[in-house]
C-alpha cells in the first residue's frame, strides 16, 4: 500500500483534502472518528482516490486521528489528520484601556409607528477587530456560570455562530457584532438593578481572541405612576369555558408587571411549578400588554429545548405554536381594551411580507426544539389542557378599578422566512433575577488577569 501523504493538517474551521492510494485491491479504512467523513473513487485497478471532509472543531482543544488503511494480504498503512481548535484556549485578558460607558435610556423610532426605549452604551475599544457586547446580571453570572467568564462567553458566542450560519447574508451588526469604529450600541430596555456589560473581542471568523472589556452599571428604579399602579390586583381571565385567576404586581415601575397564575388551577392537568408559572407583561400608554418571552433553556428528556411563552394560532381545527416562523421575543400577543368597568384581553394580528395575516388564538407555555442551523424543528405545549381563547374577558376580583383609556400596541411586520433567535433578543429578555438554566460546558475555571 502506497499513500500520497501520511499526514494532513486542517484548520479549526474544517476543510477537505484528497488522498491517493496505490493498492492491489480496494482498501478498507478504519478508526475514522465521527468528525471525519469520506467518499472514494477508483481511477484504475490499483489506484484509488479518497475525498475527506473535516468538520469544524468547536472544542477548546486540537484533535488528531490516525486512520488505518487495510488490504487483504499486505501490511497495513496509516496516516494522521491533525486539526487545530477554533476556540480560544488561552487566558482571558481584561483590557483596562478599553472604555465602556452607560449613557442611560434613549428612545428609538423604527419608522413604522413603533418606538422603543433602549439602553445606550458608548464603546471605546481602540484596535479591536469585532466587538460582541453581552449583558448579564451578577446573580446569573454567579449561579448559572459560577462566575466563569469563559463558560459565559463560549455559550453566547456559540449562539452567535449558530445565528451567523443560519443567516449568512445578515450583516454582523444585525447579529449584535460591532466593529471598533461603531462606538454607540443599544440594548432593549432592562429592568432596574445592577448589571454587567462584557465586551469580548472576536476575530474575523467570530471566534474569541481572549481580550474583553468589562463594565458594571446600575439602572435606577423609577417611581411608579398612578396609571401604572392601577393595574395591580387579581383578575379572572375567561373565554366562558376555561378560566385562570392571575395576579398582576409590580416588576419594574412604569414598564413591567409580574403575571402569576397563568396555566395554573384545577382546569390544568399538569400545573406550572411555582418557579415558572409567572410571566412578565409590559405597560405602555395605559395598556397592559402580554408579550412572547423566552423563559429558559432546559434538558427535556435528554433533548435541549427552549421553554417559551408565546402566542398560538388556529389553523383549521388545530392550535399550533410558532413552529415554522420561530418565536419573536418582541411580539405583542394580547393587550387590554377597557370598556367602562370591563376589560377585554384582545389578540394582536401579525402581518407577513407576502400580505397574509394571522390573528393569535391564545397564548401558552411551549417547548421548542431547534435544528443545528437555528430553525425550529419541533414544538410541544407544556400543558395539554385548554387555555382561554382570545379575545377573553378580564374580570377584576380584588376590588374596583377606575376606568382609563389605553392604546393598542403596534405589531411590526414580520418576514415569512424562518426566524433565528438573535443575540439582542435573548440578551434583552426581561428577566434579571431568574437563574436561567442553560447548557454549560465542564471547562475548568479560566485564569483572568488585568
Amino acid at each position: 500500500i502506497v499513500l500520497s501523504e501520511n499526514a494532513f493538517n486542517v484548520s479549526g474551521d474544517g476543510g477537505s483534502f484528497t488522498l491517493q492510494i496505490i493498492a492491489p485491491s480496494a482498501p478498507t479504512l478504519s478508526e475514522v472518528p465521527s468528525w471525519i467523513t469520506y467518499t472514494s473513487t477508483t481511477y484504475s485497478d490499483e489506484r484509488f482516490a479518497y475525498f475527506f471532509n473535516i468538520d469544524r472543531n468547536a472544542s477548546s482543544e486540537p484533535r488528531t486521528a490516525t486512520v488505518v488503511v487495510s488490504v487483504n494480504g499486505v501490511p497495513d498503512e496509516s496516516f494522521t489528520i491533525s486539526q487545530e481548535s477554533v476556540v480560544f484556549g488561552g487566558e482571558l485578558i481584561r483590557r483596562s484601556d478599553w472604555v465602556v460607558q452607560y449613557l442611560g435610556r434613549d428612545e428609538m423610532d423604527f419608522g413604522d409607528g413603533t418606538t422603543y426605549v433602549l439602553e445606550k452604551f458608548q464603546l471605546n475599544c481602540s484596535g479591536a477587530a469585532n466587538l460582541y457586547p453581552l449583558i448579564i446580571s451578577p446573580n446569573d453570572l454567579m449561579n448559572v456560570y459560577q462566575n466563569n467568564l469563559r463558560d459565559f462567553f463560549d455559550y453566547e458566542v456559540g449562539l452567535l455562530q449558530q445565528d451567523a450560519k443560519a443567516n449568512p447574508s445578515t450583516a454582523l451588526v444585525d447579529l449584535g457584532v460591532y466593529s471598533s469604529n461603531q462606538s454607540t450600541v443599544y440594548f432593549n430596555r432592562h429592568m432596574h438593578g445592577t448589571w454587567l456589560l462584557y465586551v469580548p473581542e472576536l476575530d474575523g471568523k467570530l471566534n474569541l481572541t481572549g481580550q474583553y472589556a468589562e463594565y458594571e452599571f446600575n439602572i435606577p428604579e423609577e417611581v411608579p405612576s398612578e396609571a401604572f399602579k392601577r393595574w395591580y390586583g387579581s383578575y379572572r381571565v375567561s373565554d366562558g369555558y376555561t378560566a385562570f385567576d392571575i395576579t398582576v404586581s409590580d416588576a419594574d415601575a412604569n414598564y413591567l408587571y409580574y403575571i402569576d397564575g397563568w396555566e395554573t388551577g384545577s382546569s390544568v392537568g399538569q400545573q406550572m411549578d411555582g418557579e415558572r408559572d409567572w410571566l412578565y407583561a409590559r405597560y405602555s400608554d395605559g395598556t397592559l400588554i402580554f408579550y412572547a418571552q423566552f423563559l429558559q433553556t432546559e434538558d427535556y428528556n435528554g433533548t435541549i429545548v427552549d421553554e417559551v411563552f408565546a402566542g398560538t394560532w388556529k389553523l383549521s381545527s388545530s392550535e399550533i405554536s410558532l413552529d415554522w416562523e420561530g418565536v419573536d421575543y418582541e411580539d405583542p400577543v394580547a393587550y387590554t381594551v377597557e370598556e367602562g368597568d370591563k376589560v377585554k384581553l384582545q389578540p394582536t394580528t401579525v402581518t407577513f411580507d407576502n400580505g397574509s395575516t394571522l390573528t393569535y388564538n391564545s397564548m401558552r407555555y411551549s417547548r421548542l426544539w431547534f435544528t443545528n442551523n437555528g430553525n425550529t424543528a419541533n414544538w410541544a405545549f407544556y400543558n395539554t389542557a385548554g387555555v382561554p381563547s382570545l379575545p377573553a374577558q378580564m374580570t377584576y376580583i380584588s376590588g374596583t378599578r377606575a376606568s382609563a383609556s389605553g392604546s393598542a400596541p403596534t405589531v411590526r411586520q414580520r418576514t415569512s422566512t424562518k426566524a433565528s433567535i438573535h443575540h439582542n433578543l435573548r440578551q434583552a429578555r426581561i428577566i434579571n433575577h431568574y437563574n436561567v438554566a442553560r447548557m454549560k460546558s465542564t471547562r475548568t475555571q479560566s485564569s483572568i488577569k488585568e
